[in-house]
């Protein structure tokens, strides 16, 4: 039989881990793995720099090193080990912790409200939906696209998926609702013989120019700026929607996969990537469920629910097919 002291400390322990997070937050905020980069340094030194005060930043700091997230040294000063590596700039955590810390924590404040009404908190929160946010907020939107797009390597798993078996030769795709475009150029540099679209909101698409532009595929893929609420480029023959529709309640991704299935050509194949609910009792996606409950009313979902929600919009689906930490589904016009 479990301890019952043990079963108290495993979920007092749950229940404090926001603590921990937005402990987290402050360090990637305040750039201060990034501050220890050449070595160890005192506390004082880091405050100055950062604007933070020294008392309250060295008790974050020590709270974060008790945690093995950096490491604490003689005469209160830190140095980053591995895991404080991973919050220096440009390695895709830093602003997965800065995202978290300062626009999903304080819609996820609000979750008992969601689960009283059904109704997204981040609008409740914010005043406006998560895309109203981000077109008028050019900081958080630059923030959430590096965050997406995730840090050197992160989108080559998926690239090779499409890469690998799913593209046939000369193929247009098109990811819709693409970013900076990080996949796709992964993508077309695996394959020479392809030519691409990235299509997103006007606001992304202008980051997707530049990040396009200093590639070495610029001459074979093209940034079209548009709202796939009103249509997608038609005439490709690979549609990718990837981590789109899990923010979408069943009717507006019935009406965007209905839109691809209008512009797709014959033959051509659309290829999401999203994850699958999996058997209860099993973590699975069920915490990014709720995420996407909390934000914008989506849901992640089983494969049976998948089937008809493919159905509805146009699509069968064909096969699934595990990639990294999320879920390939390829699915032919019907």
């Amino acid at each position: 039989m479990t301890d019952p002291g043990a079963l108290r400390g495993e979920l007092g322990g749950r229940i404090m881990g926001f603590m921990l997070s937005q402990a987290v937050y402050v360090a990637a905020a305040l750039g201060i793995a990034d501050r220890l980069a050449e070595g160890p340094r005192p506390v004082d030194e880091l405050a100055r720099e950062s604007g933070a005060d020294v008392d309250a930043l060295y008790r974050v700091l020590r709270l974060l090193a008790g945690h093995r997230i950096f490491v604490e040294r003689d005469g209160r000063a830190f140095e980053n080990n591995e895991l404080s590596e991973l919050l220096r700039d440009g390695g895709g955590v830093r602003d997965f912790a800065v995202v978290f810390g300062r626009l999903i924590y304080p819609a996820w404040t609000e979750t008992l409200r969601v689960v009283q009404t059904g109704e997204p908190s981040f609008p409740h929160v914010f005043g406006v939906s998560w895309e109203e946010h981000l077109a008028a907020t050019p900081d958080d939107n630059t923030l959430f696209n590096r965050f997406m797009a995730g840090g050197p390597g992160a989108k080559e798993p998926q690239a090779e998926a499409l890469a690998d078996g799913v593209c046939d030769e000369g193929d247009t795709v098109v990811d819709v609702g693409g970013g900076t475009a990080a996949l796709l150029v992964e993508l077309l540099r695996r394959r020479p013989d392809l030519h691409g679209i990235v299509f997103d909101l006007p606001h992304v698409a202008a980051e997707a120019e530049t990040y396009v532009r200093e590639s070495e595929v610029a001459d074979r893929c093209e940034v079209v700026a548009g709202d796939f609420a009103d249509g997608v480029p038609a005439g490709a023959d690979r549609y990718v929607l990837s981590h789109i529709l899990h923010g979408m309640p069943d009717d507006d991704a019935i009406a965007l996969l209905r839109r691809i299935r209008a512009a797709i050509t014959d033959g051509g194949r659309l290829l999401i990537f999203d994850g699958i609910v999996g058997p209860p009792n099993e973590p699975d996606t069920k915490l990014m469920d709720t995420l996407m409950l909390v934000l914008s009313g989506g849901r992640e979902r089983t494969e049976e629910e998948w089937r008809p929600l493919l159905g509805a919009g146009g699509f069968a689906l064909a096969r699934t097919q595990p990639v990294g930490w999320t879920t390939l589904l390829e699915a032919t016009p019907s």
